[in-house]
């Protein structure tokens, strides 16, 4: 009797065992098909992201807001290295020559996606604005700057955006980020986290907002003295990029693959420009404004760059003044 008790034990034994093992073995199949579903869904979400920001690069001044499922999109600009990331999920997509001005991060169900062509003087490449409503940008407003209201009024009116005055309070309404932006004086009552908060100082050139200036990026009140660095922004196209850009390091980033695009089509408006003073006659004028045009294809700074473009403009729009030339561009 004893014997055949412990023999029946032993089977419930043997069959808890096997069925431990039997479960184990389908949780394992069902978290490995769950996973393998995962990754195919962020595969198929990051190559439909692909296409919506390739199809927005197309159409300048689009402006679209994107659904997506509640995900985290990571975006990486170093070293002339450029992707982003969907989540932990180890998913990239590289982005060599698209030139994106993003938050390093951003989390939450929608993107908002803003393309603009940055012309020097023609059309060199399509500048892209990625943000979301997590991130707040402020504009400080005063008297002794003449540019705080057009910042403003040049920002899309669907993002999260506000003006302050110099003295008012700032204070974190629990967004992700805040970006706040200046002219002349110091806000001075910023209360947000200092891990969330970026300040960028804009000191335009006498030709304005769409002309060319430097920025300052701190990442806390300038009286501390954290300065990030000092950037050069030409047209209103790129200081629109150090606005959303994480910070000093993203922009430098990204604005070295727009000037790297600028000097190809340089060159390529260089042939061009080059081959037309060949087979143009001298006898209308058209050769001396060629010529004078491949003079201001080279330059060595940002004002040299920014003025050279107006004169291009010039020659270009002198080319069609009575004389019916083929155009620079």
């Amino acid at each position: 009797m004893k014997k055949a008790q412990i023999a029946i034990q032993f089977n419930w034994i043997f069959i808890f065992i096997v069925g431990a093992i039997i479960l184990a073995f389908f949780l394992v199949v069902i978290k490995s098909q769950a996973k393998q579903s995962n990754l195919e869904l962020s595969a198929e979400l990051i190559n439909n992201l692909d296409t919506i920001i390739k199809t927005s690069q197309r159409s300048s001044g689009s402006f679209k807001i994107i659904d997506l499922p509640a995900v985290t999109l990571n975006f990486v600009c170093k070293d002339g290295f450029s992707n982003y990331e969907l989540g932990n999920t180890g998913l990239k997509k590289d982005i060599p020559y698209d030139v994106i001005f993003a938050p390093s991060e951003m989390n939450g169900a929608q993107l908002i996606s803003w393309s603009v062509d940055w012309k020097v003087p023609y059309s060199i490449t399509s500048f892209q604005f990625l943000t979301n409503s997590r991130i707040q940008y402020i504009v400080v407003n005063d008297t002794s700057s003449p540019f705080s209201r057009d910042l403003f009024n040049l920002l899309p009116e669907n993002i999260t955006k506000k003006t302050v005055l110099f003295n008012d309070q700032i204070d974190d309404y629990n967004y992700d980020s805040y970006k706040i932006i200046f002219f002349t004086k110091v806000p001075q009552n910023i209360n947000t986290p200092k891990s969330k908060t970026e300040l960028i100082k804009i000191i335009p050139s006498s030709n304005g907002l769409d002309g060319y200036g430097t920025i300052k990026f701190y990442e806390e009140s300038p009286s501390s003295g954290n300065l990030m660095g000092n950037s050069s922004y030409i047209r209103k196209e790129s200081l629109l990029g150090a606005i959303f850009a994480q910070d000093y390091t993203f922009y430098e980033c990204t604005m070295k693959k727009a000037y790297n695009r600028l000097d190809l089509i340089n060159n390529i408006t260089h042939y061009r420009t080059w081959n037309l003073s060949q087979e143009t006659s001298i006898d209308n004028g058209c050769r001396n404004i060629y010529i004078h045009a491949l003079s201001l294809l080279t330059y060595s700074t940002v004002p040299e760059l920014y003025q050279n473009s107006v004169n291009m403009r010039k020659d270009n729009e002198d080319l069609i003044r009575g004389r019916n030339c083929p155009l620079i561009y």
